[in-house]
């Protein structure tokens, strides 16, 4: 089976862009600053292969935690979906992990 990571998925695009790739047939990590788990048991009685964890991805030490969770548990993920509003204003090569970070 293979594996989505959704960022900003607890509503809108992130939450339509996580439903269809788990009624698509992959298993679906859903992410958000959002507690998520009423959404979480409604996809889950629709049948789909769910999870949810909760934080800040502009966090790097949630970052490095969602890395090794997916990692241990899934190998790595197949699709990464980077839909979280995180703003930062700035070229990306004038960027730290720490710039702009809520670590």
């Amino acid at each position: 089976m293979k594996t989505a990571v959704v960022t900003g998925a607890a509503q809108g695009v992130g939450l339509a862009t996580a439903s269809l790739l788990a009624t698509s047939g992959y298993e679906v990590i859903l992410t958000d600053v959002q507690v998520l788990d009423t959404l979480i048991s409604r996809l889950r009685a629709d049948g789909l292969r769910v999870h949810a964890m909760t934080g800040d991805v502009s966090s790097e030490a949630f970052a490095q935690k969602l890395a090794e969770h997916i990692r241990t548990q899934y190998g790595a993920a197949d699709v990464l979906v980077n839909n979280a509003g995180v703003s930062l204003i700035a070229p990306a090569e004038d960027t730290t992990a720490i710039s702009g970070s809520g670590s």
